[in-house]
């Protein structure tokens, strides 16, 4: 009888161990909430994302840790196929990605989150940049939704457009 607890104890014990996200909370693992606003900001104005050949995410208003932020440029690795890179602007430029001469970034554009509202606790706004050049770029209003453990685009306003 102690072999059978002992047993059921230790499967018990390993099940739940599989099931169980160790990355972090779904309340503090946002990830799933910034690729579907992501995904709406490369979507938004198609125009500005040929040639693609890198995406290049500036998370500096984002308070993600490095978990998350892999998380995320793993996603789009996967669906677009192109280099993923953590850069800014200004750290583009300097490592040559950016076309002075054109005053544009050729091969690949720039993602950002510039502010983060919470509305609830399943209901956030997000406000957003996709980043070509001065002449092209956008910014989007994004609410973002929980409904059934998925994250989706509730709402998209267009703040401005370049």
């Amino acid at each position: 009888m102690k072999k059978l607890f002992m047993f059921f104890t230790v499967l018990g014990i390993l099940l739940w161990g599989c099931g169980t996200d160790h990355g972090g909370s779904p309340e503090s693992d946002l990830s799933g909430m910034y690729i579907s606003a992501f995904e709406k900001l490369i979507q938004q104005d198609s125009g500005l994302n040929h040639p693609m050949n890198f995406i290049s995410f500036d998370f500096t208003e984002l308070e993600l840790s490095r978990a998350e932020k892999e998380r995320i440029m793993e996603y789009f690795e996967t669906r677009y196929e192109v280099e993923m890179m953590e850069k800014n602007l200004e750290q583009l430029r300097d490592e040559g990605y950016f076309d002075e001469e054109k005053m544009m970034l050729e091969e690949g554009f720039l993602l950002s989150i510039k502010k983060v509202e919470k509305l609830s606790e399943d209901h956030y706004k997000i406000e957003g940049e996709k980043y070509r050049s001065g002449l092209g770029a956008i910014g989007l209003a994004i609410e973002v939704q929980k409904k059934n453990d998925s994250w989706e685009v509730s709402e998209t306003t267009i703040l401005w457009i370049s």
